[in-house]
């Protein structure tokens, strides 16, 4: 069965000819069959409705206050990680200079 022979089989000589708006040029120079009619183009989409805006608008919402929210968590973290640090070279500075001034005293 020929690929639009629509069931029926056509000469080989049939597929080999140009085929035309209305069907197919036979041997004899006639217009035989009609090929599928090309369908109307489908029509537009319609606009996004409000309701779908208002879940944009909240999903990019709660995305920047997701991104602000763990940019906020990461500064604090590396503000206290920085405080204790600095408490912690403090102490012991003052060890060191407490321990300088014990061994001094003692020697004296």
């Amino acid at each position: 069965m020929g690929p639009r022979s629509g069931g029926r089989d056509l000469p080989v000589s049939v597929y080999k000819l140009p085929a035309t708006r209305d069907g197919f040029w036979d041997e004899r120079g006639k217009v035989t069959g009609t090929l599928t009619p090309s369908l109307p183009p489908p029509p537009p989409p319609p606009p996004p409705s409000l309701a779908t805006c208002h879940i944009i608008v909240v999903g990019v919402l709660v995305v920047v206050l997701f991104a602000i929210v763990v940019m906020v968590v990461v500064v604090v973290v590396m503000v206290v990680v920085v405080v204790v640090v600095m408490v912690v070279v403090v102490v012991v500075m003052v060890v060191v200079v407490v321990e300088m001034v014990v061994v001094e005293v003692l020697v004296i």
